[in-house]
């Protein structure tokens, strides 16, 4: 059983809303534990817009009139024994690091949800108010400390922190150990694109060096060969 809390923010209290979203969700009754005992959580925010608003998702910044559909950012908080995981989906472009380190931190110590066992995912929403300023860091030489692989039973998420290639996903999809894989892209940090070997060699805007990716080629295979080595130790668990 799900319960959901749904309310309305502007969209600079999105940072500061993460941890109080987690925080409504691990917050529900007590009914809403499953027989094994597992218990899971969710709650929900709008987030405000107004034609205002600097809009996100092309090479320059523009502006909507009007507004179709709802932005929001969902949580879902899955509790069993003394594990927490916790799952964030924000509809926006991409967020950085600078962003959400300091979130993960706040987790951690209000809620002691680890930041090995929070992913939060952008939903990579174009048209939508910005939520940082595009290529605003340069290289990091650390990148495959940022994915990341969780076990919920018989399924796998895996975090990659860019825009990943699809044909990357499927390559860690074919070769893990999990019958039920799912491979989220700009999960807890953007780097900008990830493009296999094949695209680099293909050519295109996303594999442009310092613009639109910040980094060598073949780092897309190596991320998807450390996301297996991961899933694979999870694997080795006992469920």
């Amino acid at each position: 059983m799900n319960i959901r809390l749904v309310g309305t923010r502007p969209l600079p209290w999105l940072r500061a809303s993460l941890p109080l979203l987690l925080g409504t969700a691990l917050l529900i009754p007590r009914i809403a534990v499953a027989a094994d005992g597992l218990r899971v959580g969710s709650a929900a925010v709008d987030l405000e817009a107004d034609d205002s608003m600097i809009i996100a998702g092309g090479i320059e910044g523009g502006r909507a009139k009007g507004q179709e559909g709802k932005l929001r950012c969902v949580a879902v908080v899955i509790e069993k024994d003394d594990a927490r995981v916790a799952i964030v989906a924000c509809d926006v472009l991409m967020l950085t690091r600078r962003s959400l380190d300091p979130v993960m931190a706040e987790i951690q110590q209000r809620f002691g949800i680890p930041p090995s066992h929070t992913l939060i995912n952008c939903t990579h929403t174009h048209h939508v108010p910005s939520t940082m300023k595009v290529h605003d860091y340069g290289p990091d030489e650390v990148f495959t400390r940022r994915v990341q692989a969780i076990r919920i039973g018989d399924i796998a998420l895996v975090g990659v922190p860019a825009e990943y290639f699809t044909q990357l996903g499927i390559d860690i999809k074919n070769r893990s150990p999990f019958r039920y894989t799912y491979v989220a892209e700009l999960a807890n940090d953007w780097i900008g694109y990830l493009p296999n070997l094949e695209a680099h060699k293909l050519g295109g805007y996303q594999v442009w060096t310092g613009l639109q990716s910040y980094t060598e080629p073949g780092t897309g295979e190596r991320i998807a060969d450390e996301a297996v080595r991961l899933l694979k130790e999870l694997a080795r668990e006992d469920p």
